[in-house]
């Protein structure tokens, strides 16, 4: 419907959902909408319908329901042209019987249509929303290819015309999920708290996945989309897409139809605005514009903001284990002290307290800024029995057993990590290493090397320190570039030396 249209007569075939007898008038749609999606049944009649709605009455709303009222029920519905009668004409013989034949009613197809989309989004509640599968874009990639390729030299048969209109939906559809699930995907991630979502996951293992799927949609999107940029380019170009929506609409009139036929005119601007949508994603117009590459940053903020949350967590909890070791060395100084007076004293230098009243509570008390401890009175501490002298309570805390698949992630990390480790032991005790020189290494190790090159540029002797604790410096060795080689590619860097202190 247009919508012209729309603006000119309003919607009565969804007032069923919203009227006062809505329950009476939804439960008549359900059963025939069932009827017909999924029994391929025919038109129903009023005593089916009525049994059906009667027998499964769970919530005891139709105890007094009576034939009549489903009859004018049945007259309101087909009013609004939400169902169509039809004569029951099966086993008339007579034209007494004809004039006294009964109805049978089915949906009509706007309320199947309402029908479909309340299913669906009932449906969206169960179901798992969202993806950034990487073969969504290559293989949307591939299907654009495809159609480049045609000619469309001659009229197509009817047999290549139906291969064409197949591979059209498939472009379309493939286009919509893409859309649909990235949408789906990045909105959940963005409407929920990160805190509160990696409460029950191992950080580490999570990390690692969430991180890769995301970075390997990416770099899907980013080596697809010019390929696809350039196809629908070389497509609008060429004409192919008016020779395409010419041969679209051939398919559809070609099909019998026993509905109203849509003209020649409005095919064309259905077929025309699908193709416009696509390249709106990955053409840009005009002001250099174009959808893909706000889906790209999206992304690319999603993956930043989880880092970013992971290094606060990482900072957090380092403070936590530096602040955890202090109080364990204070606590063993106080341990093996035996003077008292001593330990008072060495508490007044750590707290700026001179003379420290002492004080030991169980009682969880308000801090109050206005108030001193003292000022809020002391604790009456009754006396314990000898049998549970030195018995602590303990506190019970759940314990998430990690998966299996999140412990053999944990554990190739480690091995990674230890791997890592040693090579990098090995390359810093080669003492010299000249990049004109160095032979074919991994990437974690290129990246040790910049690194390392970094933080000696940022001094003024040109030094530094590994995280193994291998001092070192650096000096150019000529001016010229170098090239070093890795296992994912070539880099040229400056012709630097860098010498190990080894």
């Amino acid at each position: 419907m247009k919508l012209e249209q729309r603006m000119l007569t309003p919607f009565v075939k969804a007032k069923y959902l919203s009227e006062p007898n809505f329950r009476r008038y939804t439960s008549i749609i359900h059963y025939l909408y069932q009827q017909h999606e999924y029994y391929y049944g025919p038109p129903a009649l009023p005593s089916d319908i009525y049994n059906h709605i009667v027998e499964n009455d769970s919530l005891q709303l139709f105890e007094n329901y009576t034939e009549k009222q489903l009859d004018e029920d049945l007259k309101q519905l087909e009013e609004w042209g939400n169902v169509v009668s039809h004569a029951d004409n099966a086993r008339v013989s007579k034209i007494q019987d004809y004039n006294r034949s009964r109805l049978r009613y089915q949906c009509s197809d706007e309320t199947i249509e309402i029908e479909r989309m309340l299913e669906k989004l009932d449906g969206q509640i169960h179901r798992i929303k969202g993806s950034l599968d990487s073969k969504m874009v290559s293989s949307l990639a591939a299907l654009v290819l495809q159609f480049q390729k045609m000619e469309f030299q001659a009229p197509l048969t009817k047999e290549e015309r139906a291969e064409f209109h197949e591979l059209w939906t498939e472009i379309i559809n493939r286009f919509k999920t893409l859309r649909e699930e990235a949408s789906d995907y990045l909105g959940i991630i963005q409407s929920r708290n990160i805190e509160e979502a990696m409460e029950n996951k191992d950080i580490s293992a999570f990390r690692v996945k969430f991180t890769n799927y995301l970075t390997d949609f990416i770099i899907a999107l980013q080596n697809n989309t010019l390929v696809i940029e350039y196809a629908l380019k070389d497509i609008q170009d060429k004409g192919l897409v008016d020779r395409a929506t010419q041969e679209l609409i051939i398919y559809q009139k070609d099909k019998p139809n026993l509905e109203e036929e849509i003209k020649d005119e409005e095919m064309a601007e259905i077929y025309q605005m699908q193709w416009r949508g696509i390249q709106k994603w990955f053409v840009e117009d005009e002001y250099g514009e174009r959808y893909v590459d706000y889906l790209l940053t999206q992304t690319n903020e999603t993956i930043s903001k989880f880092m970013k949350f992971l290094e606060q967590l990482t900072e957090r909890e380092q403070q936590m284990k530096s602040k955890k070791h202090e109080f364990l060395h204070l606590a063993k100084l106080f341990e093996e002290e035996a003077n008292f007076d001593h330990c008072l004293k060495m508490f007044g230098a750590i707290t700026n307290i001179e003379r420290p009243p002492h004080f030991f509570s169980e009682r969880n008390q308000e801090i109050y800024a206005d108030e001193t401890i003292i000022e809020q009175g002391s604790e009456i501490k009754p006396l314990q029995n000898v049998k549970t002298v030195g018995i602590r309570k303990k506190k019970q805390i759940a314990v998430i057993e990690p998966s299996a698949e999140d412990k053999q992630l944990l554990e190739n990390l480690r091995r990674q990590k230890a791997y890592e480790e040693q090579q990098l032991e090995e390359f810093t005790q080669r003492g010299r290493v000249a990049l004109g020189e160095v032979e074919e290494i991994e990437n974690f190790i290129l990246y040790a090397i910049l690194d390392w090159i970094s933080k000696a540029n940022s001094t003024t002797e040109k030094r530094g320190k590994t995280d193994n604790g291998v001092n070192y410096h650096i000096a150019k060795n000529s001016d010229q570039m170098v090239s070093v080689h890795t296992t994912e590619g070539t880099l040229t860097v400056d012709d630097y030396v860098i010498h190990f202190e080894v």
